[in-house]
């Protein structure tokens, strides 16, 4: 009887030291399952907050190969296309911007760019007076907002550099005070002797909005030509979003930028730059996304779309 009670207790002791095993097993398994389940989500909570981010903290753009740089400025040499331009090697994440037209008010424009003893007649553009015109100039605003100022008399002869052309298109904007806010200054090009343009781009947030911007035509020491295209910008839109290196993007696209720059007759590339490509539509609003512009030595602006790498402009 006693043996039998003795073997009892030991079975019980030999079932509770497997119960308790198991058990402790069991309870390690589950914090186990359960740390794993919170590391994924934590893991899944960065990388869609921080998109791109990796596992030292920096941001991880598009994959670039060593020396892809100097591919892409071979590969450009060889379609006859000098990259004189910096390459920029890397790019931020970025968020859309939500634009519309900002369409100008024609009869504040009547008074700043005619002069006050000038007889004007009305230009009806759909029905509507969209303009003026005199002896001397005309002013058109199309339906998305373009604006279109042009001297019509006859050009003087005078020769001007650059830093002179400048100068006349900075007194013209300040004159007439035609100065929107955002915008900065861009570039001149020269299309002849004495003869410039000299352009000047909106900025939100001191990053560039393409599309848009302000022309001024300097010929025979004056501003021949005023075009202006300016957007209302509502803020960000859409999820902050790495975007593309410039270097992949061009590269991308690299046979359809010689093949444009061939036919525009342009021989290389002075200017890269990140910022909001706009375009135009009709009425609305419409999201602007992050796109790289490659300028020409002729003036020709190509755009990338810096989250697809699909050129947006030319078509």
């Amino acid at each position: 009887m006693v043996m039998s009670c003795s073997a009892t207790l030991a079975d019980s002791d030999r079932r509770w030291a497997i119960d308790g095993d198991y058990m402790e097993w069991t309870r390690a398994k589950s914090v186990l399952i359960i740390c794993f389940l919170l590391g994924n989500l934590i893991l899944g909570y960065q990388l869609l907050s921080h998109p791109g981010a990796n596992a030292t903290g920096g941001e991880v753009l598009w994959a670039q190969e060593a020396g892809t740089a100097e591919t892409l400025r071979a590969n450009l040499a060889e379609m006859n296309v000098d990259v004189q331009a910096d390459i920029p090697d890397s790019a931020p994440r970025m968020y859309a911007v939500s634009v519309s037209h900002d369409k100008p008010e024609i009869e504040s424009l009547k008074g700043a760019l005619f002069h006050d003893d000038e007889v004007l007649d009305p230009v009806l553009v759909g029905g509507r007076v969209g303009g003026y015109r005199s002896e001397r100039a005309a002013m058109v605003v199309g339906g998305t907002g373009s604006l279109r100022f042009q001297i019509t008399e006859d050009v003087p002869e005078r020769d001007m550099d650059r830093s002179e052309a400048l100068s006349v298109a900075k007194s013209f904007l300040d004159d007439a005070r035609l100065r929107p806010a955002g915008m900065q200054f861009d570039y001149v090009q020269r299309s002849a002797k004495g003869k410039y343009t000299v352009f000047y781009c909106q900025h939100y947030q001191d990053t560039p909005v393409f599309g848009g911007g302000i022309a001024l035509r300097v010929e025979g020491g004056e501003v021949r030509e005023y075009q202006r295209l300016w957007y209302r910008i509502h803020g960000y839109a859409g999820r902050l979003r790495p975007v593309m290196t410039a270097v992949q993007a061009m590269s991308e696209n690299v046979n359809r930028i010689g093949m444009i720059a061939d036919t525009a007759d342009a021989s290389a590339i002075v200017d890269i730059q990140l910022g909001y490509y706009a375009g135009m539509q009709q009425e609305g609003s419409w999201n602007a996304e992050p796109a790289w512009r490659i300028r020409l030595d002729d003036g020709t602006a190509i755009f990338i779309n810096a989250f697809s790498g699909a050129m947006v402009w030319p078509l």
